[in-house]
């Protein structure tokens, strides 16, 4: 049953890089709950670039990961599995209304990786550190194809 607009409390079902007719690239998620179950597809554009990394970080798949294509092409790997909450609203196109995902949110409110560095820096008086995991829901643990650093030896050391 395709779910109807409310928020919901959801899992990743799949999740998978889709194109449209016009060639603009996206990514399909597949939600599910108790409730039923909605796709949504985010489409890449110049536009809407920083809102899919938010929502890519919120189902687990941190900005760092983007460095290798390795990871995009896994990205179910990675993303299927994780819970997170989604609003989901009526939405018109071509005069047809549709209920579509609206916002994809970490669980327990709309935190995204910068909002809790932001938040720690202000607490704590220290100057933020970029984080390596990006995770903001509730996501399984999979190892990212990213290679490992080179050894340091001690004619790295500047001193």
């Amino acid at each position: 049953m395709r779910l109807t607009p409310g928020k919901y409390h959801v899992t990743v079902k799949k999740a998978f890089a889709t194109e449209s007719q016009g060639s603009t690239p996206g990514i399909t998620f597949l939600f599910e709950c108790e409730s039923g179950e909605i796709d949504c597809t985010r489409w890449v554009t110049e536009k809407t670039r920083d809102r899919v990394i938010t929502d890519l970080e919120t189902l687990g798949f941190s900005f760092e990961m983007l460095g290798e294509q390795e990871n995009l092409d896994r990205i179910d790997d990675y993303v299927r599995g994780n819970e997170c909450e989604i609003v989901v609203a009526d939405e018109e196109y071509k005069g047809v209304v549709e209920a579509k995902v609206k916002w994809i949110n970490a669980i327990g409110g709309k935190a995204t990786v910068n909002t809790k560095t932001a938040i720690w820096a202000a607490l704590t008086g220290k100057t933020p550190v970029p984080r390596d995991d990006g995770l903001v829901s509730r996501p399984r643990k999979v190892e990212p194809n990213i290679p490992p650093s080179a050894p340091i030896s001690d004619d790295d050391i500047p001193y």
